[in-house]
């Protein structure tokens, strides 16, 4: 009987987390339970309108065994009574959460969002390399969002170019936005002294990666830096990760539409962009290294959620603190994402 109880628990709280993909159903309607001793009801009652929709017992008979009508209703086992109170106390917690976070994320919108471990590794490697350039530096960052780079510089100023407009009131004071197109960067050769694109390059069609680079290339005067998720290990986990994940983020009001884009553009392939690296600057000095083991990866990926919640309320300095000195210890093969270093000094130094 016990594992009975625990079945029923899990199926009707997994049956919401399955409606949190139906944004429909959880965006509009409450559940609720009405009834006393066996006479029991379930209902889904709309936010904004009168109507509802109910299920009784009756309608569950198939699933939870017997019932039986009465004269003043449909009475249910006294089992099913009791596992439905604790699913539905339960779901009025998970209600309660998401709630309370849909509001003060709509009320304080100008807060800096949170990020995840995921975000942190993916950045380390650039900000070791950059953190000790002097504060003058001229760094370029594309598609930064709203944060990028200049979460972990706070010492230097950081130019970033996105074709997305952002508000200015969503940005740290060290990143200066310009809304633009990196395919045809309103800058003039070796503008700047670092060039970081970290996670972008997998957004674009295929045909216009090399072009990316190349423009890249063009404006950067010392070191170019691409990190970017590739080869098919990786797309085949986040094709997996998409369709079991999705729900799971819908349910905090999250998204995952990145990885729908990397799916539909494919992820690049590293020899790929090594070749586009080499015809672009034949002279340059490449490295690469591995960033994110693809394991430690999908974990990111599940807490990912929880700790951007964390760190929207506590900042991301105590985070990066913890990640930064064992990100080598976490990168190992076969790892989710590339880091390419491109160096043009050698243009320089014959």
């Amino acid at each position: 009987m016990q594992l009975k109880h625990r079945t029923v628990v899990a199926l009707l709280v997994g049956l919401y987390f399955l409606a949190s993909g139906l944004s429909w159903i959880t965006e509009r309607w409450l559940p609720a339970i009405s009834g006393s001793q066996g006479n029991l009801r379930l209902t889904l009652r709309h936010f904004h309108q009168p109507d509802e929709w109910g299920v009784t017992p009756q309608s569950l008979k198939i699933v939870f065994g017997t019932v039986k009508e009465g004269g003043s209703g449909v009475f249910a086992p006294a089992w099913l009574y009791e596992d439905l109170l604790v699913a539905y106390f339960i779901l009025t917690v998970l209600l309660f959460v998401r709630i309370t976070h849909t509001v003060s994320t709509a009320t304080d919108s100008q807060r800096a969002q949170g990020v995840g471990v995921d975000f942190v590794l993916r950045y380390t490697t650039i900000v070791d390399r950059i953190s000790q350039s002097p504060a003058d530096a001229r760094i370029l960052e594309i598609g930064p969002g709203i944060a990028g780079l200049a979460r972990f510089l706070h010492k230097h100023t950081v130019i970033g170019i996105d074709d997305r407009s952002i508000s200015r009131s969503m940005l740290p004071q060290n990143l200066k936005m310009i809304q633009g197109s990196a395919l045809n960067a309103p800058f003039s050769d070796s503008s700047f002294d670092y060039v970081v694109c970290v996670d972008v390059i997998e957004h674009l069609p295929s045909v216009e990666r090399e072009g990316l680079i190349k423009e890249s290339l063009r404006i950067t005067k010392d070191t170019l830096f691409i990190a970017a998720p590739s080869g098919m290990m990786s797309a085949r986990v986040e094709r997996f990760l998409y369709a079991v994940l999705a729900p799971f983020y819908r349910f905090f009001r999250k998204d995952l539409s990145f990885l729908r884009e990397h799916i539909e553009k494919g992820l690049p392939v590293k020899e790929d962009l090594l070749r586009a690296i080499t015809t672009s600057a034949p002279g340059a000095q490449v490295s690469t290294s591995r960033n994110v083991n693809l394991c430690v990866w999908v974990v990111c990926m599940w807490l990912d959620p929880l700790v951007r919640w964390t760190t929207k309320r506590t900042g991301v300095t105590w985070l990066s603190g913890v990640l930064r000195p064992i990100a080598r210890l976490l990168s190992f093969s076969p790892e989710y994402r590339t880091v390419f270093v491109v160096s043009k000094v050698a243009h320089r130094n014959p």
